[in-house]
This record gives structure tokens, sequence and C-alpha cells, in this order.
């Protein structure tokens, strides 16, 4: 089966298999489920529904409840269903991958937004969409689809080899795959350094990355001959690399802060093997820099070896991906090796309905922190999480503790305080340890698209949640990103603990101490094991420090509440009350003979 990707929305509006797809999920453009349908239908080419004979409810319940038709797979391929859960009123999404290159294309359509999107998105299972709390959970592949993965191409398909191409005509440059989109058209007497080849599809490609203006990287292919044999109908000369390097290590000592994701961090040299990367924010001191044709870079050292990261797309400095900095400019991230661990008291993960059942061992946890609910209580508990009883009881079987967290989708002060209520009603139910957290955020745009994405909203939503869950006798605090804490949540929080949202290089490593800030720090997204999306954390403090009788709410209380004496402390209060009691009366009495001896010389005189 031929494979074409869909860039553009085109007429496709108009097709056989639009009106099939309205017509079976019965809601009209634009919507993800009605896009997907038609869309598969389109490569297939006949009516494929994605549900099968069962109506899901949203397009993350995919995985689970699918079409017989598709099976599951945790690597992508073009024609692909990738299905993310979570997101706005949790229903999931679902979109087609179109091309499978370092990230994968996908088309896609969505609810309250545009008709046809076509987009760049991480490719790694338990990823997260870019800016939304949508988590890629895995792939569904149509059974007519299963034989194109040898027909056509895959990462996995590229054979490694290092050479200088010099381009003998003018030959398209393509990005993601060999039939992927144009980049730009290469002139006659290009020079260009690969690191892998492919053959295919009638021609010979070399390939290699390489990071935009913009920090991204991309993987491409130019087409070095006009047929698929060795030899024949060639496009280019070949040379062996210059293995001097054309670089000159310079000795400099300072940090630097990236301003952009995905730089490449690598091994040895400049063009070594890719070990890691530098996302926004990141913090790298560094001991030395170097130069090369492409791009300038900071050197660090490591278990005896040199680790390169670009910090500019050019050779000179018109353009930087990082500020920098002569002395630290404080604990915000580090690509150091051998972070110090001392502070970390308990290691733990904060789970949902997003996670699969299979992928979480809690025996092997200190602590978890379990989403309850995200948003207000309504007549059909939809806001409820999924799994919160599977979670909470997984913790108990292990004598695990606990904490509960809402994620916040209100509207204004008053829905602030019922998602708090409804918090509380789940805390009193399942007894957390650990408190009750208030994840502050906008992963989704849901406050974005609603005009509430601003820092006075933001923080008037985590002061009214907080108060209400304190007054309740409940240990509380916030969730957000060291952003965030930066630049919006930096007002009336001082009395609410903090629970810190700092990736680092999200390799699954724990690469920075954040105990300056908070008492959790949610220090990577990814289970190192497994590969698997997991959100892990540090704990920077005992486990009694978050227990604020809660196994029994406080009630209602004054300022000063009142203790219970002891039976000797209740003898000396009553005796002091009797005293005091006598002291009044001896008064009133003194007060009142005063007054009858006014009234005694007034008659007297008359």
């Amino acid at each position: 089966m031929s494979f074409t990707p869909r860039t553009s929305y085109g007429n496709f509006g108009s097709s056989q298999w639009m009106a099939y797809a309205v017509a079976r999920t019965g809601v009209a453009m634009p919507n993800c489920f009605t896009y997907a349908t038609a869309r598969i239908s389109e490569i297939v080419g006949h009516n494929q529904s994605l549900d099968g004979n069962t109506k899901v409810a949203g397009a993350g319940d995919l995985w689970e409840t699918h079409a017989p038709e598709f099976s599951q797979s945790s690597v992508a391929q073009v024609g692909d269903l990738a299905i993310y859960k979570g997101g706005y009123g949790n229903y999931g999404h679902v979109a087609v991958v179109e091309v499978v290159g370092v990230n994968m294309a996908m088309s896609q359509s969505n609810y309250g937004g545009n008709l046809f999107d076509y987009v760049e998105v991480p490719k790694n299972v338990g990823s997260y969409y870019p800016g939304t709390a949508l988590r890629l959970v895995g792939f569904l592949r149509h059974k007519e689809l299963g034989t194109t993965v040898s027909n056509s191409y895959s990462e996995k398909q590229l054979i490694n080899e290092n050479g200088v191409a010099t381009l003998t005509q003018d030959v398209n440059k393509r990005r993601d795959s060999p039939t992927g989109i144009i980049a730009e058209t290469l002139k006659k007497g290009t020079k260009l350094t690969y690191t892998q080849k492919w053959v295919g599809n009638g021609h010979r490609y070399i390939s290699f990355v390489e990071h935009q203006n913009d920090g991204r990287m991309y993987r491409y292919f130019v087409a070095i001959s006009g047929s698929e044999k060795q030899g024949v109908d060639l496009w280019a000369t070949f040379e062996q690399p210059n293995t001097t390097p054309s670089y000159k290590l310079e000795d400099e000592h300072g940090w630097a802060k990236y301003k952009v994701d995905q730089v490449q961090i690598r091994q040895d040299s400049p063009t070594g093997k890719v070990v890691g990367v530098a996302n926004a924010n990141t913090l790298i001191e560094y001991t030395q820099k170097c130069a090369t044709d492409a791009h300038r870079y900071i050197v660090y050292k490591k278990d005896g070896h040199n680790y390169f990261v670009a910090c500019s797309p050019t050779k000179d400095r018109s353009t930087a991906w990082c500020d920098f900095y002569a002395e630290n400019p404080g604990k915000v991230e580090t690509s150091k090796p051998g972070i110090d661990q001392s502070n970390v008291k308990h290691w733990g993960v904060d789970l949902s309905e997003a996670n699969r059942e299979s992928d979480v061992d809690m025996s092997k946890y200190d602590f978890a922190i379990i989403r309850c609910n995200f948003g207000e209580k309504t007549s059909d508990a939809k806001y409820k999480d999924k799994k919160v009883e599977h979670w909470v009881s997984e913790c108990n079987k292990h004598g695990k503790p606990f904490g509960l967290y809402c994620y916040d989708y209100a509207h204004d002060a008053d829905g602030a305080k019922l998602e708090a209520e409804y918090a509380v009603e789940l805390a009193e139910q399942y007894k957390p340890t650990l408190g009750i957290w208030f994840d502050m955020e906008d992963a989704d745009s849901w406050k974005k698209k609603r005009g509430l994405l601003t820092k006075e909203h933001c923080l008037e939503m985590c002061k009214t949640f907080c108060k209400y869950v304190k007054e309740k006798g409940w240990y509380t605090g916030v969730y957000s990103s060291t952003w965030w804490f930066d630049n919006w949540l930096t007002d009336g929080l001082e009395n609410y603990d903090k629970w810190v949202a700092q990736w680092d290089s999200n390799d699954g490593n724990y690469n920075s101490d954040t105990s300056y800030r908070g008492t959790i720090h949610q220090y990577t997204s990814i289970d190192k094991a497994t590969g698997i999306g997991l959100d892990k954390n540090a704990m920077y403090v005992d486990f009694y420090h978050y227990k604020v009788k809660a196994d029994k709410p406080l009630e209602e209380k004054p300022s000063e509440p009142q203790k219970e004496p002891t039976d000797d402390k209740k003898g000396n209060d009553e005796q002091s009350t009797v005293e005091s009691k006598k002291t009044l009366l001896d008064v009133l009495y003194e007060l009142l003979k005063w007054i009858l001896s006014l009234f005694g010389k007034k008659q007297g005189d008359k």
C-alpha cells in the first residue's frame, strides 16, 4: 500500500470520507475524532470506524476500546492513530501520524479550534503534546497498514556511515523522511557532512541531523543517486570526513542558561554520540568553549569525557540559544553529573488515570501523589479521576503514604472553592497523609482560550483553594513549574508549600536540587528503566511534616483553639474561677454600699 502524507486540508472536507465520518460520529468538524475517522478511511480506501460497534465517550478511550481492525503499538509508523489521554474534560485526543523522523508530524483537527492542523510533536510514548496536559499513551495501527513497515521509511532502517558528499546537481533536501516536506533545494556544489544513509523509494539517500535557529533539531534526507544500486546514476561525489578536529578548545568558566528546547548534548566531540538534551531554563556550568563551521559550543567534563552543547546556530556570536553568566545565577537547573542527593528523604511518583496500571509497581516507591479531581464536582462526577480508587488501593496495599491533588479548571474564586470542597470531600473518604495539593498550570490551554491566563487570576485561584483546604485542617500546597513560581505565583503564597516541576534534561535522572523552593520536586516525566511516561518526584522532608490531623480534618474553629486541660490544670482552673467570682461579688457589694450611702445622705438633708 502506497502512503501519501496529508499536509493540508484542501477539499478534504467535501470528500466521501468526511461525509462518512460525520455520519458515523454524529459530530461536525472541527473535531479530532471525526477528522481521524475520515483520514484513516482515506488511507485504507474504505469506510473505517475507530471504535467499532462500541461508541466511546472520548478519543482517549480508544486505547482500551477500539475497532478490531486496529492493534496497539508503542512505536510510531505512518498511518497510525496517535492516542492521547487527559486534557480538558479528560476526553483525550486522537491524531494521524503522517511523517516519522526525529519527531513525528501529525494531521489533526480540534474541537473549538481549526479544521486542520499539521503539527510536529515528540514521538516517544509518555511525552506530552506541547503546551497541554495530553499525554501520548501509544499508537493504533490498522491491519492493512502492517505491510507498510518494511516498504516505507523507518528510523531503524538507517545505516550508520560518516562521510562528506558534494552535490553534482541541484537536489531537494527533505525533512523527517525520504518523502518528507522539502525544506530547501540545495545547489550543485553544496558540501554535506552526513552520518547515516538509507536506500529505498528508487534512490540512495544520505541523512543527518541539524539544529535550526529556533533550537529545534530535525533529520534531513538528500538523494544522492537516481538508482537504488550503489554507484549507478550518482548525483554527488564522496570523500572521507576530516578526522582532524576542526575546532580548538579554549578555556572559559561560566554558566549558560538556555532559552530554547531540545539542544543536543554530545559526547567527546561536536559530532559525537547524543547523550541528552538541554531545554529552556537548563543551566549548565562549563569550563571550555569552541566553534566549528556550523555552531559555537560550550563544553563541560564528566567521567573523563568532554560534553559539547551548541550555544549558537552560527559560528559567530550573532545568535545565541542561551544567556551567559560569570557567576551562578541561582539554582535553576543543572546538567552537571553526580548531583548531590543528600537532601532527598524519599522517592515517589504522581499518578492519575493517564497512567497504565501495569506500568507502575508501587512497591518500588516511597510515596505517591494521586489526582483526585480536575475541576469541581458535577452531577455526573465526570471530573473525578477514574483511577483514584485504584491508586489509593495500591498505596494502601503496599503500605505507602499518599497525597491527593486537584487540577485546576476554575473560572473564578467561587469555582476554586468548589474544587477545594470536592477535593476535601474525597480526602475525607480516602484519608491521605501527604496533604491536598493544587495543580496550577495551563497544559491544555484551557485558561488561555477563555482569557483566564493571567497572573491575577491564577494567584486568586491558588489562594482560594489553599485557604479553604487549610481551614478544614488539611496540609496544602501548590504544584507548578519553576517558571510559574518565578513569574506568576509570586505573591500571597508564602504560607503554603510548593511542589516544584523542574524536569531539567528530562532524561529520567534526578539532575537538580530544588529544596530551597519547596518540599517536593517533580524531576522527570520518564521512567528511565522502561522509557514509559511516568512523573517521578523527590521529597525533601520526612512524611510527618505533612500530617495535620489528616486522619480527622479539623472542624471550623476560632483563631485561638481551646486546649483540653489536664486533670491538675482543670483543678487549678476551677479554683481560679471560684476566686474570680468571689472577687467580682466583693466589688459589686462595695459598689452597692456606695450607692445606698448616697441615697441616705439625700434623705437626711430633706
